[in-house]
């Protein structure tokens, strides 16, 4: 066998040998993968008051829309989590953040996703489950009025084709979503305990900021870089 040959199989046998290992790592990356997909939320808004305290909530995704509302009296959600921590007196630091699942804090809830339209409510504690949590910083509250702070939010969605059953151990779809916004807090004056200087929930709103489509942001940095320029030479003329 020639110097040549004898290259040109061993480089053969690399080549296989390489494109062997990269299926192999495909495959494994693949089945070690989460195949549930997350989503980013484009808008939607989640709301409690003391008037609408099982409130309501919406989220949309690309190929997704979902709208639900919350149990009152589980100790979930906005109202169950945050009206409990009130009436408060001033300088009361109220922690924002909660959490609620189907089988606990959500009323009826459905989803439509890539067209097809879910149940996402649950059957017994043993079933899948949807999961929504909601991280904000504490608000001190020292005035009557509104109070604005950041949120971020994720949730799972589990969907089913039909109401689920004892016999239901699979979600039909699964689907992540991940969000932020703004929250609203709306305090009032409390004429109960703890007496005169005390305020009261009145009712929380959550609003979701839109993330801005590829064009847009493709335009905004050619204003930046645009305006950059135009600086640039305005300051060689100057010099």
């Amino acid at each position: 066998m020639t110097r040549k040959r004898f290259y040109r199989r061993t480089l053969s046998a690399l080549r296989k040998s390489m494109v062997a290992a990269a299926i192999g790592l495909a495959v494994a990356s693949g089945a070690a993968a989460d195949p549930v997909e997350t989503l980013q939320i484009t808008s939607g808004f989640m709301t409690a008051s003391t008037a609408d305290p099982e409130g309501q909530w919406t989220l949309a995704a690309p190929d997704l829309s979902a709208t639900g509302q919350f149990k009152a009296s589980s100790g979930q959600g906005p109202y169950g989590q945050i009206r409990y921590r009130f009436p408060q007196p001033f300088g009361t630091s109220v922690t924002m953040s909660w959490a609620a699942d189907a089988a606990d804090g959500l009323l009826a809830s459905n989803m439509v996703f890539n067209g097809v339209a879910y149940n996402i409510n649950e059957f017994g504690d043993s079933s899948p489950m949807t999961f929504m949590t909601l991280d904000a910083s504490a608000i001190v509250i020292d005035h009557v009025g509104s109070y604005m702070e950041p949120f971020t939010f994720e949730a799972k969605l589990c969907g089913f084709l039909t109401p689920p059953t004892h016999d239901t151990l699979d979600c039909d779809a699964t689907v992540k979503v991940v969000g932020s916004g703004t929250l609203d807090l709306v305090v009032v004056p409390e004429l109960g305990p703890p007496g005169p200087g005390g305020v009261d929930y009145q009712s929380v709103s959550y609003r979701f900021a839109g993330v801005p489509e590829p064009a847009t942001i493709a335009l905004l940095l050619t204003g930046l870089v645009g305006l950059g320029l135009t600086r640039g030479r305005a300051s060689a003329v100057n010099a």
